[in-house]
């Protein structure tokens, strides 16, 4: 690259990350954050594992990483949220990179605009943009998969291929132990390594398999261990509840959604969006493109792609219910898919039809999603950002309440102040609305609290404060509970309430 070049390349990126990190400090919490932060702060203060200490429905790295983080800091969603943007931006960088590396023989203009292109187009696609700065488990499970892909397609290519391949379970493991919606994807893995590339005999391919399978058991090893802890809350929480136990609590709020009306809301709500069509007819176009050049049909970094999608759409419509967030991966994954077709068609000669295509879509995407940049605003006023007021807020709290845990659906807010929860509602309203569905003995075994039982459940002493504010009819249970105590009302600067003890 030329100093130009590198200068405009680090420009675009910066504001990149620039306005990834307004947006993180700009928007509003989300319910499901609290789960994941909670859990990480359960886990660096007081040595407490999922499963086995209270309900978590997700697969626990992210757990993992987040008490490592809250070690070193009290602000908890602030580093959060910074993990999930840093995770972000370098999928981001590492998608782009690897768009420049591949056109290394053609002119540095043409190659500079596909790649800006490419790296605009996931930047500010809206589904990448609505999710990848949230405290979830998306971004850090995104971040992994796509460099899986890169090793393996390193491994396809490189004769001394084994530590690639080794390389591509472990990645892929750690997708997986981080979200379990990614685990289709194994699938995709263990074919290709096992039937490509066909020019080796197949006993070499067995064994490229098996060092795949070594990785993704090394990887796996700190959710094997949570798992042999207890087997039986492991496999409660990961898939009964988000199974039977879900599905029948959708269906009594009348969420619940079939199969067909997931495809639907593909159609009508996802690809209503100009961002989210544009880059899906762009990659249709290019992969219909290079599918007329006979080589490019045996493509296997192509193959891998191709057959990675239907895996990761399966996991996308895994959840009861649809929502945009599940759909992150697909969206990483079709702009890295881009680049085996853009290598064929660029070698063809159409390279004057792939800046058309590429910067119209780009245009397109960008202007999908420019709203966003109102966010910049408050980037330079600290104490506008949400996890500040957050983080002021569980500091308030913890000057005006008692010594005993907060009892809340909205955990992060007296973490932030260094308080105790009441572990059975660390994931925010999740365990509380479906408690109902459990039996008697499933509730004592898995931690979980019933609306009824609310009182007799608690643990002594009496709770510190009650905050409320955030889920509406899901907390008229601790309204009632709060006036039985006479606790009187304070207001939080995050617009909660908290309930203390007049004495």
């Amino acid at each position: 690259m030329s100093r130009k070049q590198i200068a405009v390349a680090v420009a675009i990126s910066t504001l990149m990350l620039v306005v990834l990190w307004a947006i993180a400090m700009g928007r509003g919490l989300n319910v499901d954050e609290h789960q994941f932060v909670a859990s990480g702060a359960l886990l660096a203060r007081e040595g407490l594992l999922p499963y086995r200490d209270y309900p978590f429905f997700h697969t626990p790295d992210l757990s993992f990483v987040y008490a490592l983080l809250f070690r070193c800091t009290d602000y908890l969603l602030l580093s959060a949220r910074l993990l999930s943007v840093l995770c972000a931006f370098l999928g981001l960088i590492l998608i782009s990179r690897t768009m420049w590396r591949s056109l290394s023989e053609y002119s540095g203009t043409f190659r500079a605009f596909i790649t800006a292109s490419a790296a605009i187009l996931l930047f500010s696609n809206p589904v990448f943009r609505y999710s990848c700065w949230r405290a979830w488990n998306h971004p850090l499970a995104t971040l992994f998969a796509p460099i899986a892909v890169l090793c393996l397609w390193r491994a396809l290519d490189d004769r001394k291929s084994g530590r690639w391949y080794f390389a591509a379970g472990l990645l892929l493991s750690l997708a997986i132990s981080t979200r379990l919606t990614f685990a289709p994807l194994g699938l995709a893995f263990a074919g290709i390594s096992l039937f490509l590339p066909r020019q080796i005999v197949i006993c070499r391919r067995m064994r490229n398999a098996l060092l795949l399978a070594a990785g993704a058991v090394l990887g796996a090893l700190p959710m094997l261990w949570l798992f042999a802890v207890d087997p039986r809350a492991f496999i409660f929480n990961n898939f009964t509840w988000n199974g039977p136990i879900n599905e029948l609590y959708e269906r009594a709020a009348g969420k619940y959604v079939s199969l067909g009306s997931k495809f639907l809301y593909i159609l009508t709500h996802m690809l209503r969006n100009p961002g989210n069509l544009a880059l899906l007819l762009l990659f249709l176009a290019v992969q219909y493109a290079a599918l007329r050049q006979r080589e490019f049909r045996k493509d296997a970094r192509n193959l891998l792609l191709m057959v990675s999608l239907p895996c990761l759409l399966i996991g996308a419509l895994a959840p009861a219910i649809p929502y945009d967030q599940y759909f992150y991966a697909l969206a990483s994954f079709l702009v890295l898919g881009l680049v085996p077709p853009v290598i064929t068609l660029a070698t063809a000669g159409a390279l004057r039809s792939l800046c058309w295509g590429f910067g119209a879509a780009a245009m397109i995407s960008l202007f999908s999603t420019a709203q966003d940049f109102r966010y910049l605003a408050k980037l330079p006023t600290p104490s506008r950002w949400a996890p500040i007021r957050l983080h002021q807020a569980g500091m308030k709290l913890a000057q005006i309440a008692g010594p005993g845990p907060i009892l809340t659906l909205a955990p992060i807010t007296p973490l932030e102040g260094r308080l105790r929860i009441y572990r059975a509602l660390a994931t925010s309203p999740f365990t509380w609305k479906t408690a109902g569905f459990l039996s008697e003995e499933q509730r004592r075994e898995f931690g979980f609290i019933k609306r009824r039982n609310l009182a007799s459940a608690l643990d002594p002493p009496l709770p510190g404060a009650i905050c409320t504010g955030n889920e509406g009819e899901a907390e008229e249970t601790m309204l009632r509970y709060k006036d039985s105590l006479g606790y009187i009302s304070f207001r939080l600067p995050n617009g909660e309430t908290a309930w203390v003890s007049k004495h």
